[in-house]
């Protein structure tokens, strides 16, 4: 219940922000009771499945290792997304 108070606190501090910095340590403290609940979700789920009904290793870190957490993937998708919302402003500026 601690990370779920933490969370609205925060979101609540995005709300009422009346500057960038205010509204930047509302994030911070909102990101960290989401970083809480997404925790203790996992932990339920963990303690909720059968062992033998777990996902090993092999099937299911080892493809995120590889390609989907390689940094140079994640610094590509950045730049093809930052790039896109770019030219995508520029268009609206045309219209």
């Amino acid at each position: 219940m601690f990370f779920l108070a933490q969370f609205e606190l925060g979101s609540l501090l995005c709300g009422v922000a009346m500057s960038s910095k205010m509204f930047i340590i509302g994030r911070a403290v909102a990101g960290m009771g989401g970083s809480g609940l997404m925790n203790g979700a996992f932990t339920i789920i963990a303690i909720c499945m059968p062992m033998d009904k777990r996902a090993g290793t092999a099937t299911s870190s080892g493809f995120f290792e590889k390609i989907l957490m390689n940094r140079y993937f994640i610094v590509y998708i950045g730049i093809m997304m930052g790039s896109e919302q770019i030219s995508g402003s520029r268009l609206l500026q045309q219209l």
